[in-house]
């Protein structure tokens, strides 16, 4: 758990920084204790919510940013257990970053998902799928800057809705010029810290 880390390392007025599946951590520590230790949220390109369903409208998928509908996700995790899980792995890291990261570097992100078995990375899978973190969205109460991608894989629409649900919140997209993927830690790490920074300078502490 988090907070077991943030304890044992005595660290207050924490700013957590969150990425991909890292932001459904995120959320959940603020189900669970809300702004202990936190003094700010940076969630970088993850919906609230993975699945969409049949009688959702066009508009309403395309702003969740969703990108699995919910009447295929049983087969996709059949698939991850399966022997081509490695095969789909690969192909989904394709899917994560713009065409100018080169081929080495995106083999060696297979490399590396492909150290957790295939059975527990599709239960882990399902499990991010299956949670829908928008109900906590409007109960954050700290600052929250949402980085997302203009190449990203996640329609960056959802950046305006997330930011809408979350009150105290800005938005910054990096371009598909500037490595702006789901993978822009990566590719593009100067512009990230660029973004939060001055985030960070801007909302000064609210506990001492």
């Amino acid at each position: 758990m988090p907070i077991r880390v943030i304890e044992r390392l005595d660290l207050t007025d924490v700013t957590l920084v969150a990425h991909s599946m890292g932001c459904g951590v995120a959320w959940a520590y603020w189900d669970l204790y809300r702004d202990e230790y936190l003094q700010r949220f940076v969630l970088i390109d993850q919906p609230p919510v993975l699945a969409s369903f049949p009688d959702w409208p066009e508009d309403m998928v395309i702003r969740s940013g969703a990108p699995h509908e919910a009447v295929d996700v049983p087969a996709f995790i059949v698939a991850l257990r399966s022997a081509h899980g490695e095969e789909l792995a690969a192909g989904a890291v394709e899917t994560m970053f713009t065409s100018a990261m080169p081929k080495e570097q995106k083999a060696a992100v297979v490399q590396q998902m492909l150290l957790t078995g295939r059975a527990e990375a599709s239960a882990l899978m399902f499990s991010q799928i299956a949670l829908d973190w928008r109900d906590i969205l409007a109960e954050i109460t700290i600052p929250t800057l949402l980085i997302g991608g203009e190449a990203s894989l996640f329609a960056v629409q959802y950046i305006k809705d997330l930011s809408a649900a979350i009150p105290d919140s800005k938005t910054h997209v990096i371009s598909a010029r500037d490595g702006g993927s789901h993978m822009v830690i990566m590719e593009n790490a100067a512009a990230v810290n660029a973004a939060i920074r001055p985030f960070i300078e801007s909302t000064p502490l609210t506990r001492f």
